[in-house]
């Protein structure tokens, strides 16, 4: 009798372990959470495959005009994204993103810069996506009129500006004011504090010219630029954007669309 009271008791035990553990997560405010996942000691880089589908639909709507340079895991927390503009995008384990809400100390553990990056905007965030129906007319017209065989592909509203993920069949970024007068080119390289150098393609590294060579045949586009310990090269390979980062010796880091 003792025995089958124990093979009862346990997997109830466990149940209430489960269920008490899940209810202290769930009382971790999203601010606490991205504190403990962006000093955590311990965290392994993972590829885009491997997070959740819920943070690589986000990063894909809201952040089309950059592309993920890194990501981490910090196991039971949650998921580390850093973009290439220097934005970082934290999300629980199940893929929710976190956002950090509290206001930044200047002598708090960030220093005082927001643990999204020193250089996101409070108010903006990371924008909002929109359906390209929904642009003005003069942002639509001027695209038709420019870029006869464009199709668009994504769009979002900041603060002060749209941007628009065209196909031309190149990707490109197009800025427009709130107005809908155009502003320029988004560059995919560009970071909002480490500035990339342009690199002329052909004082590339041996190493990186055959690398792209020999894993891509014959490109268009090619360009290039340094930052401190990073070479990213972007490319059109099959009309589709390729970019690359490879560390100072010319070691392939990764590989983003």
């Amino acid at each position: 009798m003792k025995n089958v009271l124990m093979w009862v008791l346990f997997p109830l035990l466990g149940l209430g372990m489960l269920a008490c553990g899940k209810s202290e997560d769930a009382n971790l405010s999203d601010e606490a959470r991205i504190e403990e996942i962006a000093l955590a000691a311990e965290r392994e880089e993972v590829t885009l495959a491997e997070l959740p589908e819920e943070v690589r639909t986000f990063v894909e709507e809201n952040l089309f005009e950059t592309f993920v340079e890194a990501a981490y895991r910090v196991r039971g927390l949650g998921f580390e994204v850093r973009m290439g503009n220097g934005i970082v995008v934290y999300c629980n384990e199940e893929g929710r993103v976190l956002q950090y809400m509290r206001a930044v100390m200047a002598n708090g553990p960030f220093g005082g810069e927001s643990p999204h990056g020193p250089c996101f905007d409070r108010v903006r965030r990371f924008g909002r996506p929109i359906r390209p129906l929904a642009l003005p007319e003069a942002i639509r017209s001027y695209i038709a009129t420019n870029y006869p065989d464009a199709t668009i592909r994504r769009a979002k509203l900041n603060v002060n500006s749209y941007y628009v993920l065209i196909s031309n069949p190149r990707p490109l970024v197009l800025e427009f004011s709130i107005g809908g007068s155009y502003l320029g080119e988004v560059d995919i390289l560009a970071n909002c504090r480490l500035a990339c150098v342009p690199q002329p393609v052909g004082n590339l590294p041996e190493s990186i010219a055959s690398y792209v060579q020999t894993n891509f045949g014959e490109v268009q586009g090619l360009r290039a630029c340094r930052r401190p310990n990073l070479v990213l090269v972007v490319f059109l390979h099959n009309d589709e954007r390729v970019i690359l980062g490879f560390d100072a010796n010319g070691n392939l880091l990764f590989q983003r669309p």
